[in-house]
């Protein structure tokens, strides 16, 4: 690890004594931007309305558009890998698990996460499919990751963390964009996008996208068979209908080929169960619409309504999904020290489930309904110092019935350079679908007297979700005109966490042949704590160099018969820093370490990731990037197979290149 970050400072200062010694113009976006700049970017998640991020009382980072285009990443889950106290892990080609402090599964059920307001997790697991979540990644305008509770504001899921992404209004996409991208892991993978005037006053884009991942590795170096094929199509348009109100309409298509490993019962009779490709076939649509009205510089109000329909199926089970969802949000400062935003949700949602003797639901159908009301107010307690902001959220669902989640913030700034914060929080997650209902064949045997056999995970209908008290204190401060920092420490106690119970065996005749099953009932009865910290930091080197680095300590302690989902899952350590360099002549160098603790689950060793790339705009509307990703080693585990049905398969070294036109 520090050759590695000897290496890339060494090879960065000769970089950088040569460029000042030539002429020519250097990309000034990133690099460039001041310190006091990048602390003062505008931030939505903490509060539902706009405030400096120096000003937001939560451990805070927002990814922008520049630091998109720089990442070299190729998906949305690789660019979270830039966050600290976010843990991403890659399990195969398609899949990611994505939490931040503790508890990261496939599904993690702890974070909630919203693309343009909508939330977009599966009530089925509670989780992310991350692999639906896609779009030309040069129409992202930024992404704010909270790494804590945003219970009042956002409500159930929103536990350990809040990540909202964002896409560019239509009028900042006009004309055309074509990217072609190839390399060792993907077909060339294509993106088209075009926009234009929708009338005297809006403005239209349209997309489409396609690529074609390569399989990853097996633990024996031999191929995967677990390629992912993704085609996809969207279009957004924003109209000013008059001097206050606003229009946004937006809405998009997908449909996928995933290919997963997976532990596959092949017969009870004999019992056999092996490790096969299953092919899986993805669809789903969503469509947006959003009005916003703002009565003076001090009230303001939006109304948004979305629809999603998902379509997932394989061998073992098939789910076809729709949800409709509405939510009111009114702001409104009163006199000079108060601040009041309040709002109110509805979302339905129907699963409709088909099953085979691995998997399957019952009841098959499920309809949820989950009104929600919040309000959160500001204080000013001594102007320009101190503020108060306090509020919760009630919610009242199918499945958990009537909750409600506080939530209160404190916020000192001694002065315009530093600012400290206290948090604490009562988040919740609701069940499951899949937690109550589920009928999960795990493993077949030979049972006594040769009779077969098969272990069940089964759902409970009286399954829980989960409830936590959580604090948190933080730091956020520039030290001079060169340097940021931050720093947040946070405690959190869980009562309900996922375990397992085991059950008293019984014959089961149907499906035939009789066979001995063996109950694992799944309950919510666990406790448990973590603790941690993290910390960050960004020097701006000079006029050309921007360093940032970060470092996140976790920590867990639980108890009772916890499941490998529970405990293990999350690295103890991680360590990043980034390097933007701007050369001379319209090049571009960037580089990213990423240093990631082991997992005790699964014993996946620590790893060190070395991404980088080099840009060239030879072109006023061309460029060409050429990157290389996990450099140090032909590939790596990130993540275990016992946390999910899934065998998950190494990460390979890989490199590309990328064109990318506008017109």
């Amino acid at each position: 690890m520090r050759r590695v970050i000897l290496l890339l400072t060494l090879v960065t200062w000769s970089w950088l004594s040569a460029g000042a010694q030539q002429s020519g113009s250097a990309s000034q976006d990133l690099s460039a931007m001041s310190i006091e700049a990048l602390m003062n970017v505008q931030v939505t998640s903490v509060s539902r309305k706009s405030e400096p991020l120096s000003r937001a009382a939560a451990a805070i980072t927002v990814i922008t558009q520049e630091d998109i285009r720089r990442s070299g990443a190729t998906s949305i889950p690789d660019l979270l890998r830039m966050v600290p106290g976010l843990d991403v892990a890659q399990m195969d080609s398609s899949t990611w698990a994505i939490s931040a402090r503790g508890f990261n599964t496939q599904y993690a059920t702890y974070m909630l996460v919203l693309v343009d307001g909508r939330t977009v997790y599966d009530p089925t697991f509670n989780g992310v499919r991350w692999d639906a979540q896609d779009t030309i990644l040069e129409d992202i305008d930024h992404i704010e990751v909270i790494c804590g509770p945003g219970t009042a504001l956002w409500g159930q899921n929103a536990v350990n963390g809040v990540i909202s992404i964002t896409t560019k209004k239509a009028s900042q996409t006009q004309g055309g964009l074509v990217t072609v991208a190839a390399g060792n892991l993907q077909t060339p993978e294509t993106a088209v996008r075009y926009g234009g005037e929708a009338g005297s006053k809006g403005h239209y884009r349209i997309f489409g996208k396609y690529f074609d991942r390569q399989e990853q590795d097996l633990a024996s170096g031999a191929p995967a068979s677990d390629g992912w094929a993704s085609r996809r199509i969207g279009f957004r348009g924003d109209w000013d209908l008059t001097k206050r109100d606003s229009l946004t309409i937006l809405g998009g298509g997908y449909e996928d080929v995933e290919h997963h490993l997976e532990n596959v019962i092949i017969s009870l009779v004999p019992p056999v169960q092996e490790v096969i490709t299953v092919p899986t076939h993805s669809n789903g649509a969503d469509f947006l619409v959003k009005w916003q009205r703002t009565f003076s510089d001090r009230s303001d109000m939006a109304l948004q309504a979305y629809h999603n329909h998902t379509d997932t199926r394989d061998i073992t089970y098939g789910e076809r999904r729709n949800t409709s969802d509405i939510d009111f949000q009114h702001h409104v400062a009163i006199k000079s020290r108060h601040d009041l935003v309040w709002g109110l949700g509805l979302r339905y949602t129907v699963d409709d489930t088909s099953g085979s003797f691995q998997t399957s639901f019952s009841p098959r159908v499920d309809h949820n309904a989950t009104f929600s009301l919040f309000a959160q107010h500001e204080i000013v307690l001594l102007p320009n110092r101190v503020r108060l902001v306090w509020g919760a959220r009630f919610t009242q669902d199918n499945y958990v019935g009537a909750e409600i989640q506080p939530d209160a913030r404190l916020l000192w700034t001694p002065s315009l350079n530093h600012s400290f914060w206290l948090a604490i929080s009562n988040p919740t997650s609701e069940p499951s679908f899949f937690s109550k209902s589920v009928r999960f064949s795990q493993m077949v045997f030979t049972g006594p007297g040769g009779v077969p056999g098969v272990a069940v995970v089964l759902g409970s209908p009286d399954f829980r979700g989960k409830n936590a008290l959580a604090l948190q204190a933080g730091y956020r401060g520039k030290l001079g005109q060169r340097l940021s920092v931050s720093a947040a420490g946070f405690y959190s106690r869980y009562d309900g966490l996922l375990s397992t119970s085991p059950g008293a065996p019984f014959l089961e005749t149907d499906p035939a042949p009789p066979h001995l099953v063996v109950p694992i009932f799944l309950q919510s009865a666990t406790p448990g704590e973590t603790h941690g910290l993290e910390t960050t930091g960004t020097w701006q080197v000079s006029s050309r160099w921007r360093l940032a680095a970060s470092y996140g300590l976790f920590l867990i302690g639980l108890r009772g018969n916890l499941p490998a989902t529970s405990t293990g899952t999350s690295p103890q350590n991680q360590f990043q820093i980034h390097s933007y360099l701007n050369l001379p002549r319209n090049w571009e160098w960037d580089a990213f370490v990423y240093e990631t603790g082991k997992l005790a689950t699964d014993n996946i060793p620590a790893y060190t990731r070395v991404d980088t790339r080099v840009g060239w705009r030879f072109a006023e509307s061309a460029s060409l990037s050429l990157v290389g990703q996990n450099l140090l080693q032909p590939r790596h585990f990130e993540f275990g197979t016992s946390s999910g049905n899934i065998n998950t398969t190494q990460v390979r070294r890989s490199g590309y290149a990328k064109l990318t036109w506008t017109f």
